[in-house]
């Protein structure tokens, strides 16, 4: 089975536990396909990409097509990488976990490593100041679990577009073939084989081919801003220091804000020490005015930045918002049969909410390349690896929508309690791995 073959080499995708990575590359199964051919370089794509190009009935026979990465100082996509990641994509690239950390992390600039995480509900509006009503440290790298070496970062704050340009670079030095065309199914075709996978890596459907089951509309969305910032009063307020991470909920009228803030580095914003996101789930009602919804995120996303003694760097620059759609928590049926919907079974569920998103992506792009390659159902396989990351992160989602009454009450009173699975997260390994 493919969960025995992972414990053979020191990974067990289904209990989402690593042991090591292991470089060999499997003799592959009778192969199904000559080639494959992946739409647009996001971050499952790139790490599928790079396992595939590794193995011997592929080799030279990977494409990915679509724009090149671009790398820019906008803040979009997640900057929260897991340490746990690192693992995932070493193991897809054949690399070492440390080649990737000292490629990805610039040594001129200063550490950007999480080994601390404070959580804490808000008072007060943002335009007058926020004030901390409770908190506690509930996940600690010093604190691992019995049997492990604990003192490992939990996490690292990279801009994405930085990751995703070195994700393109280990593709390319794995012998992955980048094309810059349209994603549309001619633009594929014209590239596959005669026996070729074509994998969509983008959100929407291949433009050209028979859409099966439409997506249904979202009813909900999870709204964001994020900038970088400059610690420049950290010491003096004294909430957090340059290693920790802050993680806080400010009641509304209509729910909880959560905001989220980590060291930080990035080449292209020298100066930033952190990076700040605040984002809700909003209705599909509220979806449509979205000025208004950002321009309250903002507003929060400052006044938590001046409570931790940040300083927001280049706002105009640097900023970064986004609506994004929650899509169905259940595996849901294929859209576009023949078509491993790559994108869509590593995001499934709502996005950003618990900053697993690049965890996600870099676990399903390995189950899935592997999968192909024995010749099983590599849908099923992604779906069942993920099954952990979908559950705690609906858990969360809940505690910011429909059940954010009763999730200010518990925050308040017994915070620890209301966050343990989460903090239990990093105890399975879902933040800092082995190292």
């Amino acid at each position: 089975t493919m969960a025995s073959r992972h414990a053979s080499q020191g990974r067990d995708v289904r209990g989402l536990r690593w042991a090591g990575a292991a470089q060999e590359t499997p003799v592959d199964a009778t192969p199904r396909y000559d080639s494959v051919v992946i739409r647009r370089a996001g971050f499952c794509g790139l790490v599928a990409a790079g396992r595939l190009a590794r193995s011997g009935s592929l080799r030279d026979a990977v494409t990915v097509v679509g724009p090149r990465v671009e790398e820019s100082r906008r803040l979009v996509g997640g900057c929260t990488l897991r340490a746990r990641s690192l693992e995932w994509i070493a193991a897809a690239m054949g690399r070492e976990r440390e080649e990737i950390e000292s490629r990805l992390l610039d040594p001129g600039l200063p550490p950007a490593s999480t080994h601390r995480q404070h959580a804490a509900l808000l008072s007060g509006e943002a335009e007058s100041g926020l004030r901390i009503v409770q908190r506690t440290c509930f996940m600690d790298a010093s604190k691992a679990r019995r049997g492990r070496r604990g003192g490992t970062p939990l996490a690292f704050g990279v801009r994405n577009s930085r990751l995703l340009a070195l994700l393109e670079e280990l593709a390319r030095e794995n012998g992955v073939r980048f094309v810059e065309a349209g994603g549309a199914a001619a633009d594929l075709r014209a590239i596959a084989g005669e026996k070729a996978l074509l994998v969509n890596a983008a959100p929407g459907p291949i433009e050209g081919l028979e859409v099966a089951a439409p997506p249904r509309r979202p009813r909900q969305f999870v709204a964001a801003v994020q900038v970088p910032f400059r610690a420049e009063r950290l010491d003096a307020r004294g909430v957090v220091e340059a290693d920790e991470s802050f993680v806080c909920w400010l009641p509304d009228a209509v729910g909880l804000q959560m905001g989220v803030f980590y060291p930080f580095q990035d080449p292209l914003s020298p100066s930033a020490d952190f990076y700040g996101i605040v984002y809700r789930v909003v209705d599909a009602s509220r979806a449509a005015d979205r000025a208004a919804v950002f321009e309250r995120l903002s507003a929060t996303l400052l006044a938590v930045g001046e409570l931790l003694g940040l300083q927001a760097v280049d706002r105009r620059e640097t900023r970064g918002e986004a609506m994004v759609p929650v899509s169905p928590w259940s595996r849901a049926p294929a859209s576009q049969p023949g078509v491993l919907e790559l994108s869509r079974l590593c995001g499934a569920g709502s996005p950003i909410i618990t900053g697993d998103g690049m965890t996600r992506s870099a676990i399903g792009g390995v189950v899935a390349a592997e999968s192909v390659l024995l010749g099983r159902d590599a849908a099923a396989d992604v779906h069942a690896a993920l099954a952990g990351y979908r559950r705690l992160n609906r858990e969360l989602h809940l505690l910011l929508s429909t059940l954010s009454l009763p999730a200010r009450w518990l925050l308040r009173s017994a915070p620890d309690l209301t966050l343990w699975r989460q903090s239990r997260s990093y105890h399975r390994d879902m933040w800092a791995g082995a190292a």
